[in-house]
């Protein structure tokens, strides 16, 4: 039915498409998860002005429902309003109907205005709901900011499996930034140009895995920093000076 009418909407004129939502209020629950599968539509398409007036016409009837709810913060964050889906998810504690894949979208968005603290909290909580999503996608988060700031010493490079299919690029470039952060810190007490070999060969591999999205730029980022952390100041140059330029 969702499909269906999202392709529906697609022959749709606007007129038309106003004339449905209107109705709006006699929607069964069928009716609903249609208007959330247009909304994901829509921000599989990225089409902005659609997704914004989606928000700011019906945006108090979408978070009635937490499938629309959870709809509209994914293509808001799809299309990269992050400060709006940020805000529009706020509320996710309210929700005990939440699904990880909302909360991805939350962390994303987070990540991506440099709130990574916060991000990692959302993404905390998303674990404890279970499921692969969770575990593949939320997991790959959390692993990656324990090895940034340290909390993970023990764990070798090699602990952190990638993951093999081709369109998780996120979970692959988190996977390699964080082999690249273990074995920076594995190897610090060996001196500087010890580190940045062992870290740069997987962080060249994140880099040429790193998708076109904020919240991994700001990630890569947030390694390159932490690594160069790790060296006291008189090194920082080698990780700039060829052949020891890992970025």
């Amino acid at each position: 039915l969702a499909e269906a009418w999202c392709n529906a909407r697609e022959r749709a004129a606007p007129a038309r498409v106003d004339r449905i939502l209107a109705r709006r209020e006699h929607l069964e629950e069928a009716g609903r998860l249609a208007v959330a599968a247009w909304i994901q539509r829509l921000g599989e398409q990225r089409r902005t002005l659609g997704i914004l007036w989606m928000r700011f016409r019906y945006g108090g009837w979408l978070r009635r429902s937490d499938a629309t709810w959870g709809a509209l913060g994914y293509a808001l964050c799809a299309a990269g309003l992050f400060t709006l889906c940020a805000r529009w998810l706020a509320d996710f504690r309210k929700r005990p109907a939440a699904e990880p894949w909302m909360l991805y979208n939350l962390v994303s968005s987070l990540w991506s205005l440099g709130r990574g603290t916060s991000a990692i909290e959302v993404a905390r909580v998303g674990l404890e709901l279970g499921g692969p999503a969770a575990a593949h996608q939320l997991g790959a988060w959390v692993t990656f900011h324990d090895a940034l700031v340290g909390d993970d010493a023990q764990s070798e490079p090699d602990d952190c499996p990638l993951p093999g299919d081709d369109e998780a690029l996120h979970e692959r470039a988190l996977a390699q930034l964080t082999r690249s952060l273990r074995a920076a810190r594995r190897s610090q007490g060996a001196g500087p140009r010890a580190v940045l070999r062992e870290a740069g060969p997987a962080l060249r591999a994140a880099r040429e895995l790193t998708p076109a999205a904020r919240d991994i730029e700001r990630a890569y980022s947030a390694t390159r920093a932490a690594i160069l952390g790790l060296l006291p100041p008189w090194a920082r140059p080698l990780a700039f000076l060829t052949p020891l330029r890992w970025w």
